[in-house]
C-alpha cells in the first residue's frame, strides 16, 4: 500500500494522498485504490502464534523462505493478517498477529511498561 500511495494511486474523499501517516477517520472518509473503494476488514482477527526457529517474522519474503503467515490457515491469510513486531529468524516465541491496523499502530508506536509486583525501579542495578 505504501508504494501505491507514493505512486498517487490512493485517494481519500477524492483527494490524492501521498504522505505516509496521513490521519483519517475510515468510518467517515471514502478511501480508494486505483479508483475503487477500499473496504475495512469485516472482522478483526487476533492471533497468538508460537513462532518456531527458522521462520521469518514477515508477511512475505523475496527469497521464498518460510514466513509466519505461511503457518496460518488460509482463511486468515486471505484476511491479510500480519505480524505485530518482530522476532529474529533464529528465535522462537510468542508473536502477535492481526488484521487490525489500529491495534498494530498503537502497539508499535505507543509501547508502555507494565509494573507487576513491588513498585521498585526495574532498571536500577
Amino acid at each position: 500500500m505504501e508504494q501505491a500511495m507514493v505512486d498517487g494511486r490512493v485517494t481519500v474523499d477524492g483527494n490524492v494522498v501521498k504522505t505516509m501517516g496521513t490521519k483519517i477517520d475510515p468510518s467517515l472518509s471514502v478511501i480508494a485504490l486505483d479508483g475503487r473503494p477500499a473496504s475495512l476488514p469485516s472482522a478483526c482477527i487476533y492471533v497468538m502464534l508460537n513462532k518456531p526457529q527458522g521462520v521469518l517474522s514477515t508477511v512475505r519474503d523475496d527469497h521464498r523462505r518460510r514466513t509466519v503467515v505461511d503457518l496460518l490457515p488460509s482463511r486468515w491469510r486471505s484476511a491479510r493478517v500480519f505480524p505485530v513486531g518482530r522476532l529474529d529468524m533464529d528465535s522462537d516465541g510468542l508473536m502477535l498477529m492481526t488484521n487490525e491496523l489500529l491495534f498494530f499502530r498503537h502497539t508499535i508506536i505507543s509501547p508502555f511498561l507494565i509494573h507487576c509486583g513491588p513498585s521498585e525501579d526495574l532498571f536500577s542495578e
